[in-house]
């Protein structure tokens, strides 16, 4: 375990080594099925934000029938992975593979994976509460006894964190729905901090909120519309 961990924590030593500033870099890795009409309408939603946030790396993940395990396109910020389309184990398989490679390209503090739903106003990114946590979700969820999951709302993890999981990903259960196998994993080592009164759901934007999640049951064409405005309404008073 030991020597594993080791070769996940040398390649962010060696490229702050060549100059590259891990300091306050953050990754969004965002779970995307582009088979879904309303998941496409919302990715040229947020990747038309996204692209205008300094200092964050993000990428969409789908699977694709292809011949290479994982291929990457940065240009439109797309990492396909080999498979097909799903639930379980499909979201855990492509958060795993997207994961070796943004850890392995990128030097960055924080990495949260999220859903297609949900807007983050980066600039509210919580540095001050995030201070020594190396795990943490604005939606914890217990539906399991102790066992406290953060929903894919937004899963946070440090640097430090996405290499244990990556170290210890043989120890996943893949047959369990992704955000409670992980939470599994990565509470042998971390506690999950809980940032609850920095989310919003079905809500439009407003003065503290960080995460927006935006899911209406039957009309997804209004999460879609909901998440625009809250953008364009950031973007009104953002200097």
């Amino acid at each position: 375990m030991y020597a594993t961990l080791q070769r996940y924590h040398t390649y962010g030593r060696e490229r702050r080594s060549e100059g590259f500033e891990e300091e306050r870099v953050l990754v969004n890795l965002i779970i995307y099925n582009p088979s879904e009409p309303h998941e496409r309408a919302k990715k040229e939603v947020l990747d038309a934000y996204l692209t205008t946030v300094p200092r964050l790396v993000y990428y969409f993940v789908t699977m694709c029938d292809q011949e290479k395990e994982v291929e990457v396109d940065a240009t439109s910020h797309m990492i396909y992975v080999k498979g097909v389309e799903g639930y379980i184990p499909s979201i855990l398989d492509k958060t795993m593979r997207a994961l070796e490679y943004i850890h392995t390209h990128h030097s960055y503090s924080y990495l949260v994976r999220s859903n297609i739903s949900t807007v983050l106003l980066w600039d509210r990114f919580p540095w001050h509460e995030m201070r020594g946590v190396h795990h943490a979700s604005t939606n914890v969820l217990r539906f399991i006894p102790n066992l406290p999951f953060a929903q894919g709302t937004n899963i946070i993890w440090s640097h430090e964190a996405v290499a244990f999981v990556l170290a210890q990903q043989h120890q996943l259960k893949r047959h369990v729905i992704d955000d409670v196998a992980l939470a599994e994993l990565v509470l042998t080592r971390y506690p999950i901090h809980e940032l609850h009164e920095r989310i919003r759901v079905n809500s439009e934007r407003d003065e503290t909120g960080w995460v927006y999640r935006n899911r209406t049951d039957g009309y997804r064409d209004e999460d879609t519309e909901r998440m625009r405005r809250v953008i364009d309404a950031h973007r009104s008073v953002s200097p």
